[in-house]
């Protein structure tokens, strides 16, 4: 009988060595030492970022940017009973009022406004481009016109409220807006205005009172 090799069936179980001759290294221990840099690495980065925006928080206290409407000119309206259309020229001063010291903003050209009654769209008009300063109220004069479909049923709502001296209106503002951090610009964004009007005559020739408003002011990036 042939007797087994020396260490065989001892128990002790022998390592396999590479061509060089040398132990390979454990790749495990290295990865973790990499996952444990980089997320070391992110919460340093969250906490730099978290301080510098309190800081600028704390430094410029900034504010949001109030909007209203405070009157518009009626130039014209007429219905046309033949294809049953309403013809509109307005005119809508509005305000947008800056209350920060530190922070400016700056109105792109791409904006639109429209005046609807119930859910017709009366006019159209846009907002002038323009670059707002601090501690700044600017008065913006918006033409509007339109000719749109007006049919008995809205000329009949529209009679009773005029009427009753009760007219309402909603005003929809989209506007490319920037801020601009002491004098440096930062990302543009979308600011969209909702305006509840409640006013008390839509006679051509006249300049409306407005009875009540309310507004809703939201931005999209």
């Amino acid at each position: 009988m042939f007797a087994p090799p020396p260490g065989y069936g001892n128990g002790v179980q022998h390592q396999r060595l590479p061509a060089n001759g040398r132990p390979r290294r454990s790749s495990g221990k290295f990865c973790l030492k990499c996952i444990c840099c980089c997320y070391c690495f992110l919460i340093v980065l969250l906490l730099v970022l978290a301080g510098i925006t309190f800081y600028l928080y704390m430094e410029y206290k900034p504010e949001i940017p109030s909007y209203k409407v405070i009157n518009m000119d009626v130039k014209k309206l007429a219905i046309d009973q033949k294809d049953l259309t309403i013809n509109v020229n307005f005119v809508v001063h509005a305000e947008a009022n800056n209350p920060n010291s530190h922070i400016g903003f700056k109105y792109g050209k791409d904006s639109a406004v429209d005046v609807y009654y119930k859910t017709t769209n009366l006019c159209s008009g846009q907002l002038p481009s323009f670059e707002q300063g601090h501690k700044n109220i600017t008065v913006m004069n918006i033409e509007m016109t339109g000719k749109n479909g007006f049919g008995n049923d809205l000329q009949d709502a529209l009679k009773e409220n005029q009427k009753n001296g009760q007219i309402p209106l909603l005003v929809t503002v989209k506007a490319p807006v920037s801020v601009i951090l002491g004098s440096l610009p930062l990302r543009e964004f979308t600011v969209h205005v909702k305006c509840h009007l409640v006013i008390d005559s839509l006679l051509s020739g006249t300049k409306p009172r407005i009875v009540s408003s309310r507004y809703d002011v939201d931005a999209s990036f």
